[in-house]
């Protein structure tokens, strides 16, 4: 926010640095609280602790900034040190929570069901491994990729924080931006970057057949469409939610045949 009148009128010339370091401090401690209580609702400890020491915080270190800045970002694409049991300690004192408020069984459980939606969609890219070619925008990949459990990386030469080269057998997703590669491994999925995108907003691993190099991309859904409010949906809207429809009743169906099996051998 603008402060037109710190101490004194200056000239637009000037700038008052005292006042700019005054707000400076203000916000630095501002954001440790911020990012303290963000980390701890996460599961995670602040400061951040890495499962691995990647650089040596020494004082030598510290005298030169740049000796040390590159190992620092490196460090955003690592692994970090979770509180023990955080998710289901969360899940499990829900019910506890709710009944001292004197909520009704139905309420519970419908909040249980969606800590667990959250829990595994928290988990959605977990055992997953990709990487991500040059020509593919990195930042906004690299953060759904991480923030959904998955393991991602890219090439050295391009930024700093790649844990794995392209060779990796282990890898099963690269995500590419072009149709012709001159090297490609069988191990691996090659797919466009509209993949990640749209499993997350489907909160489901999609088939990559139609995501494949080269390929018409299906339709890119909004997440947010509302059928029973907004006047039009569109055709690969509706048609998704009646194939989860059909799923749904198949489903119900093969465990009423279940049971009802169950009594009859019994």
């Amino acid at each position: 926010m603008p402060h037109h009148y710190p101490f004194k009128p200056h000239s637009k010339a000037e700038v008052d640095f005292k006042v700019m370091s005054i707000f400076v401090e203000f916000y630095t401690i501002m954001l440790g609280f911020v990012n303290y209580r963000l980390y701890h609702s996460a599961g995670y400890t602040y400061p951040p602790q890495f499962r691995s020491e990647i650089h040596n915080d020494s004082q030598d270190n510290y005298k030169d900034e740049l000796s040390y800045v590159s190992d620092r970002i490196a460090t955003l694409n690592s692994d970090l040190i979770s509180t023990e049991n955080e998710l289901e300690d969360e899940i499990e004192n829900i019910d506890l929570d709710l009944v001292e408020q004197g909520q009704s069984s139905n309420r519970i459980m419908l909040l249980k069901k969606e800590a667990k939606e959250l829990t595994k969609l928290r988990s959605l890219f977990k055992g997953l491994k990709f990487y991500i070619n040059r020509e593919v925008p990195r930042e906004p990949i690299v953060i759904l990729i991480r923030s959904f459990g998955g393991k991602v990386s890219w090439d050295c030469t391009a930024f700093v924080g790649a844990t794995y080269n392209e060779s990796d057998e282990t890898i099963t997703h690269q995500i590419v931006d072009r149709t012709i590669l001159s090297k490609t491994y069988i191990s691996r999925d090659y797919i466009q970057p509209q993949w990640v995108f749209d499993c997350v907003n489907k909160r489901t691993l999609l088939p990559t057949n139609s995501y494949f190099l080269g390929a018409l991309l299906p339709p890119h859904l909004s997440p947010f469409v509302d059928s029973n409010r907004d006047s039009y949906v569109p055709p690969e809207e509706n048609e998704s939610k009646n194939e989860s429809d059909f799923n749904q009743k198949k489903c119900k169906v093969f465990t009423n045949f279940c049971i009802t099996n169950y009594y009859i051998y019994l």
